[in-house]
């Protein structure tokens, strides 16, 4: 008999249990952008070892859950657990990571000429990221507390259609930069600046996936549920 899991959506199984997201990091399975995909679906076109994801799962869900259930939550609650947890970090995260980019491009530029491609996938991902921010934090994410508080009649299709292609788009920085480190591997000759660099890029490819997840999985969705009230 097939496993259940195999016909759930990948982002649905991640909002119903938040520890699901490390099985997903280790396959490197695509649970924000392609959250709507089947867990069959994605194993299927990832060729991924289903068996050995499933049987990851079944480990997890025996695990305590220490993350709150967001899928209960109001949409204001969700909205002010992405901006304190996700946001306030990234403005306090990127420049420093940019910095610290900069510092590793020139000492080991010369050497590592693939570094200037990521410096410039990053600054290109840094500019994106705090214009979408903004879009979200002033024009998108209070006219949904405003349509949950006040039962307002209001249609947030276009926009949230407009921040779901931006996740796409971070999404696509993200691989490419994770391909030019070769998956954030430590070269021999690699400093501490540089170890701390790869170090903190995949620590933001994990918080950006888990960040986008909450928006595409929990968030859009309550938003959908409220226009059609």
């Amino acid at each position: 008999m097939q496993d259940p899991f195999l016909r759930e959506q990948v982002g649905a199984l991640v909002a119903k249990n938040p520890n699901f997201a490390r099985v997903f990091e280790t396959y490197n399975i695509d649970y924000c952008c392609k959250g709507q995909q089947t867990l069959l679906e994605t194993c299927q076109a990832k060729r991924v070892d289903a068996d050995a994801v499933i049987s990851a799962l079944h480990a997890e869900a025996q695990k305590p859950i220490t993350e709150r259930d967001w899928s209960h939550a109001s949409a204001c609650e969700v909205i002010d657990h992405i901006e304190k947890t996700y946001h306030i970090h990234l403005k306090q995260e990127l420049p420093r990571l940019a910095s610290l980019i900069d510092k590793v491009v020139k000492a080991h530029g010369k050497s590592h000429p693939e570094l200037l491609e990521v410096q410039t996938t990053f600054a290109e991902l840094h500019k994106d990221l705090l214009t979408h921010l903004e879009v979200e934090e002033v024009e998108v994410f209070p006219k949904i507390k405003s349509m949950e508080t006040s039962s307002s009649p209001s249609s947030l299709d276009q926009p949230i259609a407009s921040l779901i292609n931006d996740h796409e788009h971070v999404e696509k920085y993200l691989e490419r930069l994770s391909s030019l480190t070769n998956g954030y591997a430590v070269p021999q000759d690699a400093c501490n600046s540089f170890l701390v660099m790869l170090t903190s890029l995949k620590e933001l490819e994990g918080n950006l996936h888990r960040h986008v997840h909450m928006e595409n999985s929990i968030l859009f969705p309550k938003v959908q549920a409220l226009q059609a009230r």
